[in-house]
């Protein structure tokens, strides 16, 4: 965050929403917080109670909007912090930078703290993965395969699995 609070806060929303560092930085906050009667149906899920989601529909792999809902106190604390960040209508690169350059800033901020896969076997898309596992782990009551899991009730395995696709804007369990 000292190094730049845009980056900072990309990072995070990669963290608590799964969302791709692409997708994070084309973010506008004050808009993309929806009511759950707006999101889409494909995307809300009959066993949460959230009553907003977060429309990540920017950026995002192919041009698919999906709505990740929004849980935890950690996350509507980022969305706060966010729109502190930020002014309406604003997203979460740097202002008067394009993509391109906002994406560049972002890895080499990364990379100046170690993320990177070389030094220390970390990602910024790692977090993704790590928003994935910490979700099936939820859904599927044991950790995942990926952890060394092993869920015994094949059924909640595979509602898990489908869970943390459409969570993630795959829609395909084997992602």
């Amino acid at each position: 965050e000292a190094l730049c609070p845009y980056v900072a806060i990309q990072t995070e929303f990669t963290r608590l929403f799964g969302a791709r560092p692409k997708e994070a930085r084309c973010l506008r906050p004050h808009e993309a917080v929806i009511p759950r009667a707006d999101a889409f149906p494909r995307d809300v899920d009959p066993a949460c109670d959230a009553t907003h989601y977060l429309r990540l529909d920017a950026g995002t792999k192919g041009g698919r909007p999906r709505d990740v809902p929004i849980t935890t106190d950690a996350q509507r604390e980022l969305l706060a912090r966010a729109r502190a960040l930020v002014g309406p209508g604003d997203h979460l690169g740097r202002p008067g930078f394009s993509l391109k350059a906002n994406t560049s800033h972002f890895y080499a901020v990364l990379a100046r703290v170690g993320v990177t896969g070389r030094q220390f076997g970390v990602t910024a898309h790692g977090l993704r993965h790590e928003f994935g596992n910490d979700a099936y782990e939820q859904r599927a009551g044991a950790p995942s395969p990926v952890r060394g899991g092993n869920a015994a009730d094949r059924t909640r395995d595979r509602e898990a699995r489908a869970h943390v696709s459409r969570l993630l804007g795959h829609n395909r369990p084997a992602v």
